[in-house]
């Protein structure tokens, strides 16, 4: 659309824009005082007229003196009373054809049902170029803009200074504006073409993606508002339910019983404007509406918005925007917990099928089953095939079914061939924070009405990607108005919440550090080589590629959807793989103590998988060490020796960072750092040692001869191995490294003898006797603390014992005492 396009467009919109000059209240107040003037002055003269002709109103008036005199006073301005009546019929005629060719300008740029949309422009684009076609100086004065530049915290003054004066291009892409030019496609348009208003939305906490979405949330909201004010349009006049419409159908009093009608489920008037999933609930109309086989199951975990469709697709229903094959259906949430204490078979199954014939009869009913495994089970135990027994009715065209279920209870063998072969399967699609922030939009305005806070749409934006990554397993959208609640109270000093203090309180119950870099953790993140060397010794080349890694990771360009850091660690034992994830732990999470364990050694036979993840009973070990430690660093040593399908566990964990365990709940490991350990390849590595010493290229070409290996001996797969973030070599240690391993390991024994109030001194000959006597090609600094406390350990304590040295006194130990 080129900018002459725009202005001719928008001289169509002149003779709207003079009628708007008189305020829509004031024009309104006149048109409604000119019917209501018509109307008394009407009923007057029919008075008038018929007082004389109808008895009961002739008696009133004779016995009545007010009336009498009322009568007469109206019979002398008879003439004024007939002018009053043909004026205000006249004027309010006149301003209500005004009113309405105002509205027809006025609601232009809105989709509607069954209308052909053709290129066109807003009434307020036309009102900014009516006002001053060559600048941008009317955009901002425009009083939609508001919001935005509220919602970004914008300097006014610095806008019409800086930008003010600046002109639309000639010509405007199609890609910023969805058939109709809006005010947000003209705030694109200044994005898309001033570098400096980029820059300076960037020192606004607001980059490309977080303006164009706050630009939409203006224009929709702005779509909304006009939508709902034209109460005479057909997609509004269908929301009022008709007279008795389903009185054709058949009752359902037996039903009832066993069922709630979904209509009346008091979490429809919560669902919002926006379906996050409306894709889903697309498909579930569409099956629906079909003549033959129309049942759904929507695979989901809890939390997943599963049931939230069905709620939605009820809401369509009562408000008339569903397909007519289902206009007039009714949707009943079937109560399991009714036949739970029920433990008479022939009594379950004569309920089950006398509700299931009532909702034939009845002709439009639509049965949603949610726990379907809980009533499944209950038949077993009974002695009878819950699915064989409704099979009559599954394929009936009088009735449909919807069931809602987890992964878990899908794929169980009975389940999963009645599904496939009877169902519409409809899975539930992960969210990420784009489609969270309109859900967000609609709740953040809610709870600014309640709490008077403020929130800037970068604060959306920061909790709205926080909720997939931080609270998959807490059902996100329901987490959403908890946490908005939680905000506002954690900050009730202040009005306005920005993004920085969104971050702060997401880190307060997270643990994990959000948002900008600075201070303590960025002289961490620049320097984590050196911090990890202090601990790990002689392993440089492994720490950097570690801290490269974590510095990207947390850089925030990588995906948010995945666990903090992923490393598979290759080396010998001893060599310090171990110690890293220690660090690791202590240096991002304050504390080795973060560090969770896991052997995979005990999860080395097929069917390992069930214990890691547990069953219906139990959580599961694997979920039982993430909630014991919600964030930290997990190690999962000797990952070689796991079983085939723990690997595979694995592959979703590494990709998504999260698994569904044993219970059906979905369990997230974003805010982990995972760390597998593998000796796998550590005969390779011992006997190619000397590379350790040659440099970076031979590490690399050594590490491809590992991961080889471990390939070629199907100890990992490759795509199990491409999911890590990071793969990372760990070389037998240097005779250097050696000594500054037993080093480290002397000073951790004088601090705890230290503790127990001796003081102790000990020479560079320690050092050399530890490393002289450790077997370090084959078990690394192990050996080294074994040769410790083997000789070193050993002679302090006879010492102790011994009494040769009192507490406060000072043990020294030399390369002499070794012999003794």
């Amino acid at each position: 659309m080129t900018l002459q396009d725009i202005i001719n467009k928008a001289s169509t919109f002149r003779s709207a824009l003079t009628i708007n000059r008189v305020p829509h209240i004031v024009r309104n107040i006149i048109t409604t005082f000119c019917f209501i003037l018509a109307l008394c002055s009407f009923l007057i003269l029919f008075l008038l007229i018929i007082s004389p002709l109808y008895t009961p109103i002739a008696s009133l008036v004779e016995n009545n003196v007010f009336a009498q005199n009322f009568l007469v006073a109206a019979l002398i301005y008879e003439k004024y009373l007939a002018l009053a009546l043909t004026l205000s019929v006249s004027i309010g005629i006149f301003g209500a054809s005004l009113n309405s060719f105002f509205n027809y300008h006025y609601l232009r740029g809105i989709k509607r049902v069954f209308e052909k949309n053709e290129p066109d422009i807003t009434y307020e684009v036309a009102e900014i170029f009516s006002s001053n076609p060559l600048t941008l100086s009317a955009l901002f004065y425009n009083k939609e803009s508001t919001f935005l530049i509220n919602r970004l915290e914008l300097d006014m003054e610095y806008l019409i200074s800086h930008f003010g004066n600046l002109a639309l291009p000639s010509e405007i892409s199609a890609e910023l504006f969805d058939v109709y030019l809006t005010i947000g496609s003209l705030w694109r348009v200044l994005y898309t073409h001033n570098e400096e208003f980029a820059t300076y939305l960037l020192s606004k906490s607001a980059n490309k993606n977080t303006f164009f979405h706050a630009t939409a949330w203006m224009d929709r909201r702005l779509d909304n508002r006009k939508r709902t004010s034209a109460w005479w349009w057909r997609e509004n006049l269908s929301r009022v339910g008709g007279f008795a419409k389903t009185l054709s159908y058949g009752m359902t009093g037996y039903l009832s019983k066993f069922a709630s009608e979904m209509v009346l489920d008091p979490k429809l008037s919560h669902l919002g404007t926006v379906i996050l999933h409306q894709k889903e609930c697309d498909q579930l109309e569409e099956t629906l509406a079909k003549s033959f086989g129309s049942n759904a199951v929507i695979v989901g975990p809890v939390g997943s918005g599963r049931y939230t469709v069905t709620l939605a697709l009820t809401r369509a229903i009562k408000e008339g925007y569903v397909y007519a094959e289902i206009e007039d259906k009714r949707m009943f949430l079937l109560r399991i917990s009714s036949f739970e204490f029920m433990n008479d078979k022939a009594a379950v199954e004569s309920t089950i099928v006398s509700l299931l014939n009532e909702a034939v009869a009845a002709g439009n009913i639509i049965l949603v089953i949610d726990d379907i495994d809980k009533i499944v089970h209950l038949a077993k135990q009974l002695g009878f095939d819950f699915w064989s027994l409704v099979d009559p009715y599954i394929d009936h065209s009088a009735v449909s079914f919807v069931v809602l279920t987890d992964e878990m209870t899908f794929i169980q063998a009975d389940n999963k061939r009645v599904f496939e072969k009877r169902f519409d399967i409809i899975k539930m699609r992960d969210l990420d924070g784009n489609l969270f922030l309109p859900y967000l939009e609609d709740k953040a305005i809610a709870e600014e009405k309640m709490t008077g806070k403020f929130f800037t749409y970068p604060a959306l934006e920061v909790l709205a990607f926080a909720l997939p990554v931080f609270f998959v397993e807490d059902a996100p959208l329901v987490k959403a108005g908890t946490l908005l609640d939680a905000i506002s109270a954690n900050f009730s000093s202040t009005r306005v919440i920005r993004n920085q203090d969104v971050q702060e309180y997401l880190q307060s119950i997270t643990g994990v550090t959000l948002g900008t870099i600075g201070g303590e953790e960025k002289e961490k993140l620049l320097h984590l080589e050196d911090i990890l060397e202090e601990t790990v010794k002689g392993q440089r080349q492994a720490v950097t590629s570690v801290a490269t890694t974590m510095r990207r990771i947390r850089s925030g360009i990588t995906d948010r959807t995945k666990p903090m850091g992923t490393f598979l660690f290759f080396g010998p034992t001893g060599s310090g793989k171990t110690e890293t994830a220690k660090t690791l732990a202590k240096v991002f999470f304050g504390n080795e103590e973060y560090m969770s364990r896991l052997d995979m050694g005990e999860y080395t036979l097929q069917g390992s998988a069930q214990r890691l993840l547990g069953d219906g009973n139990s959580e599961g070990e694997l979920a039982r060490l993430v909630h014991m430690r919600p964030h930290g660093v997990l190690l999962l040593d000797e990952f070689e020796k796991s079983s085939s399908d723990v690997k595979d566990i694995f592959l979703r964990i590494l990709d998504e960072g999260v698994f569904t365990n044993g219970q059906g709940h979905i369990i997230s490991l974003r805010t982990q750092i995972i760390i597998a350990t593998s000796n796998a390849g550590s005969s390779l590595i011992m006997e190619n040692s000397k590379v350790r010493e040659v440099g970076e290229r031979n590490v690399s070409i050594l590490k491809q001869k590992v991961i080889d290996f471990v390939f070629e001996y199907a100890i990992f797969k490759p795509e199990l191995v491409n999911r890590f973030d990071g793969t990372i070599m760990f070389l037998p240690l240097s005779v250097y490294a050696m000594g500054e391993v037993a080093k480290k390991m002397l000073d951790e024994l004088t601090s705890r003898i230290e503790e127990r109030g001796y003081h102790m001194e000990w020479g560079d000959d320690i050092i050399k006797y530890v490393v002289e006597h450790s077997e370090v090609d084959e078990f690394g600094g192990r050996a080294i603390q074994r040769v410790i406390q083997d000789t070193v350990e050993d002679v302090i304590s006879k010492k102790i014992i011994q009494g040769d040295v009192l507490k406060g006194g000072t043990i020294t130990i030399s390369k002499q005492d070794m012999s003794l």
